[in-house]
């Protein structure tokens, strides 16, 4: 039975190859040949038709917002460009405009710089410019482990940002990592705990000595979607720079996300989820007493991924005093004493827009290109093959001919084909949502029809059949999950008559018979 079963296999493998080199001889000799090398990657070009579409805007979505030391006016980001606002509201002005996708700003310490995160040669980096606006130049140039969340040191000479990293899952975890203003490839900070669980939101404290950060502390090795807020999914980490030591900071119950430390060194802004609601709140540093700023925030992105952050940037005004953030479309600042103030904005501009790219479908075509063909298996003694292709199954006689339907369209899919020893009937497995699964056998010749050899519902595959044709075995599973649970007892290998009649089982695990 091993050699039977090697055999089968190699002649499948075969015959994947052969149906592979068929393709590829079937396909234009111009479609093989290596594209031309582009031409330098160039965010703001045009490919292909444009539009301009106005933008009339007094609020926006998940916006990032820095205050510049000087105390009077504020930066933030809003679809894809940066602007710059005074405190008190108002017109806001462009500091970038184009097709790249710049967001995260931040104000240098020292008034002068502008950081902020944006794709515009390709992928996301850190890109520094005046506080005023004017030509930006990057900072990092990473092809792969992209960067973002930029946070500048007291002095600033140096900036750290978040680094993302992805492994066999496209999830990834994050690191933090630190850069001169003048560029390099920048130092190490953190290092990710593991390849999924996320780690960002970094920010140095006024001092220099702390890097505050966020990661999603929930035990285990694997990110899980929908984990529970209450009891808490991320903490907020902070490293000793001196010592070099890491401990948790703020955590428990609700979690604890983007650290804030104020300008003082005296508190720390952060947000926890209290049941329904992300909650600001600021942390006495030495006491550890908090006071909470507000409760009207938009919903935290704990449960599930934030690469860019779990909830968007915010900053202090340069006494320490008010917090400045984004929440329900709009931007706000919250005092450490109670008060709370809107900060009006109005942004009036234009997006170029690509048209999209469209192709004609045709509706019901007579012939249709095969993408994915399953269960591919030859008749004995011939060189055709049956194979199932859109729910049907389908006869191929030699290589040089077309496939033709074997069965006739069904509300029923067809699958796991198996021709009988003599090539004359072939035995297949049905599925319908309504009606259940079935074992059915037809004559092996295109219009035949078929009948089923099992007599209740099921969930059933991969008939085989005896060396006499008088028996056919299959699987019987069970249901659940994308399947209805009924008519789920029993699961193994049966055997029934190829004629029809009672099932036999013959084991209660085991597959492929």
């Amino acid at each position: 039975m091993l050699t039977d079963g090697l055999k089968t296999a190699r002649i499948v493998t075969l015959m994947v190859l052969f149906l592979f080199a068929s393709e590829l001889a079937a396909t234009p000799s111009g479609a093989l040949k290596s594209p031309k090398k582009d031409a330098k990657w160039d965010v703001s070009a045009k490919f292909g038709p444009t539009k301009e579409i106005p933008i009339d805007v007094t609020e926006g979505t998940w916006m990032n917002v820095t205050v510049h030391p000087g105390g009077q006016k504020i930066a933030f980001d809003l679809l894809g460009d940066l602007y710059e606002l005074p405190i008190q509201g108002g017109e806001a002005r462009p500091l970038t405009q184009g097709p790249a996708w710049d967001m995260q700003p931040t104000y240098s310490p020292d008034g002068t710089s502008v950081a902020f995160t944006s794709d515009r040669a390709g992928g996301d980096n850190i890109w520094l410019m005046a506080a005023g606006g004017g030509k930006p130049r990057a900072l990092t140039n990473e092809r792969f482990r992209l960067y973002n969340s930029p946070a500048w040191s007291a002095d600033s000479r140096y900036l750290v940002a978040r680094k993302h990293f992805t492994s066999r899952r496209s999830l990834g975890a994050g690191e933090i990592w630190m850069v001169h203003r003048d560029g390099g490839k920048g130092v190490q900070m953190t290092k990710r705990p593991n390849q999924q669980k996320d780690l960002g939101e970094p920010a140095l404290s006024g001092s220099g000595r702390w890097l505050y950060y966020s990661r999603d502390a929930t035990p285990g090795s694997v990110f899980q979607y929908n984990k529970d807020p209450n009891p808490g999914i991320f903490s907020i980490f902070r490293l000793d720079r001196k010592s070099g030591r890491t401990d948790k900071f703020i955590g428990g119950p609700g979690g604890a996300i983007r650290p804030t430390p104020s300008p003082d060194n005296h508190r720390i802004a952060y947000i926890r989820r209290v049941r329904g609601r992300s909650v600001l709140i600021a942390r006495e540093l030495k006491s550890g007493r908090e006071v909470v700023l507000t409760d009207q925030l938009d919903r935290d992105l704990q449960e599930t991924w934030s690469i860019h952050g779990v909830y968007p940037s915010m900053a202090w005004t340069p006494d320490s005093q008010w917090v400045v953030y984004w929440a329900g479309g709009r931007l706000w600042r919250s005092s450490i004493h109670g008060a709370r103030k809107a900060i009006p904005f109005h942004v009036k501009s234009t997006r170029r827009v690509h048209h999209a790219l469209r192709s004609k479908v045709a509706v019901q075509p007579k012939e249709q290109r095969v993408r994915a063909l399953r269960w591919p298996r030859f008749v004995y003694g011939s060189q055709a093959i049956v194979f199932e292709a859109l729910g049907r199954l389908w006869l191929q006689r030699k290589a040089s001919q077309k496939p033709v339907a074997l069965t006739a369209p069904s509300n029923r899919r067809q699958f796991t084909p198996a021709p009988s020893p003599k090539a004359k009937q072939v035995a297949f497995a049905t599925w319908n949502d309504q009606e259940f699964g079935a074992i059915r056998v037809g004559a092996l010749r295109p219009g035949a029809g078929s009948w089923p050899v099992t007599k209740e519902p099921g969930h059933y595959r991969a008939p085989a059949w005896s060396p006499d044709r008088k028996t056919i075995a299959f699987e019987k599973l069970k249901g659940g999950w994308l399947r209805s649970a009924a008519w789920s007892n029993d699961p193994g290998i049966y055997v029934v008559s190829s004629r029809g009649g009672p099932m036999r089982r013959l084991t209660r695990k085991g597959f492929g018979p």
